[in-house]
Formats: structure tokens, C-alpha cells, sequence
């Protein structure tokens, strides 16, 4: 099972949290994503300390493809948010996708 740090960069997710769960990832809070545009020195500063960790990095919340290009040029990482689907029920992602 892969664990990854929801919301990192806000509230309870403390840098000190990195070295004592056994994460595999951080996934970016979505107020960092909306503000991209105007400012992603933040998201840069997660992609660079989550690299340097061997962490995978998930962006939550990317609603257009300016955010997800901005994201995708910083380095690897799982995208998701209303760009791809709004959330879905288990019988609406089956109705939908099976």
C-alpha cells in the first residue's frame, strides 16, 4: 500500500512528518495549484525537496492546462483534479469508465 502526505504545505503536514511515516509521496494542496499561475515558487520548493527525498509528488485540484503545464515542467508527478473528472461515485466511475 502506497501512502502519500495529503495537503502538504498546509496545516498538520509538518516537514518533520517526511522522515517519521513511511510515505511514498506528497500530494501538493490545491490552494498552491490555484495560484500557480501568479506565483509557483511554493510548488517548486515541494517538487524540489520531494526529489531530493525520493518522494512522487501528486498535484491535487489542477482545473486547466496552463496549471498542468506549469506543473508537468517541473518534474515528474501524478496530476489530478476537474481538468481530468470531477469525483465520482464507485457506480459512476463504473457507469462512466467499465
Amino acid at each position: 500500500m502506497d501512502i502519500y502526505l495529503d495537503d502538504f504545505g498546509r496545516g498538520y503536514s509538518a516537514l518533520s512528518y517526511l522522515e517519521k511515516l513511511p510515505i511514498r509521496g506528497v500530494k501538493i494542496d490545491k490552494k498552491f495549484v490555484d495560484y500557480i499561475c501568479q506565483n509557483d515558487k511554493i510548488i517548486k520548493m515541494i517538487f524540489t525537496l520531494a526529489q531530493s527525498l525520493n518522494l512522487k509528488v501528486v498535484a491535487e485540484g489542477v482545473e486547466n492546462g496552463e496549471q498542468k503545464e506549469i506543473i508537468q515542467q517541473m518534474g515528474e508527478c501524478v496530476i489530478q483534479g476537474y481538468l481530468y473528472s470531477k469525483p465520482l461515485s464507485v457506480k459512476e466511475l463504473e457507469d462512466k469508465y467499465l
